[in-house]
């Protein structure tokens, strides 16, 4: 029944949905591993340390029929997280910044884009039967974001937007009923944290 319901967001970075690539003085690139894993691999799903396939929400789902009348229906929910993927301050990927600052081919610009598929999904807590790890999509929202940027000279090397910004979803539609809705396996984030640069 309705107490046995709730309701949140689950996110995945869409198949292919995930791309950085460095251009170095010289005309050298080095693209992150990861950009292969998402084309293959994908969708991914995304979320905060922790998330899984027993607790994939992005952020703490609600359950409605607890919701304090005190509560606005329409209150913001909100969750963010910060994914670390260091392109390589120079062509060699060296290590020692001392190093870096003297490499005749330092990192000009960064390439950084990612799309995700927001979901709001329902799900019940009545555990018979593993009831409670069927993730149900409802509505889908498509948002994108562009970390691109060039970068400067040493020693503070700083990030200048080259195109970055936020393509928000245009609004909410009925999730298909062939969504692909990834709620385990490999984390986006750890993913891209774990990758290298060929």
């Amino acid at each position: 029944g309705i107490g046995n319901l709730r309701v949140g967001f689950i996110q995945n970075v869409v198949k292919g949905g995930y791309t950085n690539v460095g251009f170095y003085t010289g005309g050298g690139q080095r693209t992150s591993s990861s950009d292969a894993y998402f084309q293959t691999y994908g969708p991914v799903l995304d979320g905060p340390a922790g998330a899984g396939p027993n607790d994939p929400w992005y952020a703490p789902p609600w359950t409605p029929s607890l919701d304090q009348p005190s509560t606005p229906k329409n209150a913001p929910r909100s969750a963010h997280d910060i994914p670390k993927a260091g392109t390589p301050l120079d062509f060699q990927k060296q290590a020692d910044l001392a190093a870096v600052a003297k490499s005749p081919n330092p990192l000009l610009r960064t390439d950084v884009e990612n799309s995700f598929a927001l979901y709001v999904c329902a799900e019940t807590t009545d555990a018979t039967n593993g009831a409670n790890l069927v993730y149900v999509a409802e509505a889908e929202g498509d948002w994108k974001f562009n970390g691109s940027g060039t970068i400067g000279k040493a020693p503070a090397y700083p990030w200048k937007s080259f195109g970055a910004g936020v393509t928000p979803p245009a609004g909410w539609s009925p999730a298909p009923a062939n969504t692909i809705l990834r709620t385990g396996g490999m984390i986006g984030n750890d993913v891209i944290e774990a990758a290298i640069f060929r």
